[in-house]
């Protein structure tokens, strides 16, 4: 007779535990997206300093280069600066051995 009272009431034996269970589950759950939104914003910071990082170096380098090419150039005669292209003599009058 209990047996009966159980299935014609829908609920099984254990039903509370599950609902306990499930309750649980979904408390956890919003507690791992937490961290996990924490995780992620961290590691996108991370990403984004070394990322800038990295950036910056190659910007002063190319900055630096450029700025040792004009330093060689501008120590040229004008006629050099004017027929060196011309004639294709590019590597002859600029030398950056000269500029050290």
């Amino acid at each position: 007779m209990a047996i009966r009272a159980l299935a014609t009431s829908g609920q099984a034996p254990g039903y509370q535990q599950e609902e306990a269970l499930r309750g649980l589950h979904k408390l956890t759950r919003s507690v791992g997206a937490r961290s996990s939104l924490i995780s992620t914003g961290a590691t996108s910071a991370l990403g984004g300093v070394l990322g800038g990082s990295a950036a910056a170096v190659l910007v002063v380098g190319v900055t630096e280069m450029i700025k040792a090419m004009l330093t060689v150039v501008s120590r040229q005669d004008t006629w050099v600066l004017i027929l060196a292209p011309l004639l294709g003599w590019g590597s002859r009058f600029c030398s950056f051995t000269d500029s050290v």
